[in-house]
């Protein structure tokens, strides 16, 4: 049997989450391991996308470390992967692990580029690499201001989008 519209489906939402910078092959994998009746492992995964045991195994670590996936209990000698359905949980790492690291280096290059301006003003404005500096400042405050709300008001959030743990 075919399974051309699933694999059509995670060509789609690996084109999704590449917007969101991740890699499509994190998507692609994602929704194969969410779509599973029963654990995968990476020998099914390979064979469904066509791609290399090397690419599967770093998408596996990839998408482990974000807590996206997780390994099932083992059975066998083989190692299965099934979907992390506590999305608060997901939401939370990747914030944490991916947009704070990243909010970190853009503020660093900021403040070296604010540095450079304000040694040549001729050509950009101090006051504006001030003002990028102030945003960055903003974005990284209002991502630890959720981030610190994980366990409190945020959850009622989460209960009102619906976004429940489901198996």
């Amino acid at each position: 049997m075919s399974n051309i519209a699933v694999l059509e489906l995670a060509k789609e939402i690996g084109g999704f989450i590449e917007h969101w910078g991740f890699k499509e092959i994190h998507g692609r994998v994602w929704t194969l391991i969410f779509m599973a009746s029963e654990p995968i492992d990476a020998n099914f995964l390979i064979d469904k996308l066509n791609v290399s045991k090397s690419l599967i195994s770093m998408t596996l670590k990839d998408l482990i470390y974000y807590s996206v996936i997780i390994e099932a209990p083992k059975v066998g000698p083989t190692v299965c992967y099934i979907a992390n359905f506590n999305i608060k949980d997901v939401i939370f790492d990747v914030l944490s692990k991916r947009e704070a690291k990243i909010l970190v280096k853009i503020k660093q290059a900021c403040k070296t580029a604010e540095e450079e301006v304000s040694n040549q003003p001729q050509v950009f404005s101090i006051k504006r690499a001030q003002q990028v500096s102030k945003m960055v400042n903003n974005a990284e405050f209002s991502l630890k201001s959720l981030l610190s709300l994980k366990d409190t008001k945020i959850l009622k959030l989460f209960d009102h989008l619906n976004l429940k743990d489901e198996v």
